[in-house]
């Protein structure tokens, strides 16, 4: 029996008014149209879930569970949970379609910077 590999996770760049891609992920188009965001990182982590709830199939390109770092003024004043709201609310459709699972950071542009700073 042929091995199966899983592959690397694919880590799509930020798109905004600087980096277009030629066609981006639809949860990429959906995030930026909802959130204006500064920076949006979206990692496949779907094929490290081949065989779990959510892939049950094992497909390692079911574009099931995914990472997404999504930094906007949209989350200005809003609850983490408020954040992770209009995250779930802009990709709606891709939960209703199969995508599973979401592991989100969501921060405002100055936590992010605040953050970066705290790093050096």
């Amino acid at each position: 029996m042929e091995e199966r590999r899983a592959p690397t996770p694919t880590v799509l760049p930020l798109i905004s008014h600087n980096l277009l891609s030629l066609s981006p992920p639809r949860p990429h188009r959906k995030l930026e149209a909802a959130l204006s965001p500064a920076s949006l990182t979206i990692v496949d982590d779907s094929a490290k879930h081949a065989g779990h709830a959510g892939n049950p199939g094992g497909g390692l390109d079911a574009e099931t569970h995914f990472r997404v770092d999504v930094i906007s003024a949209a989350f200005e004043g809003k609850t983490a949970v408020a954040r992770h709201r209009a995250v779930y609310a802009a990709l709606g459709d891709d939960f209703k379609a199969g995508l599973h699972a979401l592991a989100i950071k969501a921060r405002t542009p100055a936590e992010a910077e605040a953050a970066k700073k705290a790093a050096v």
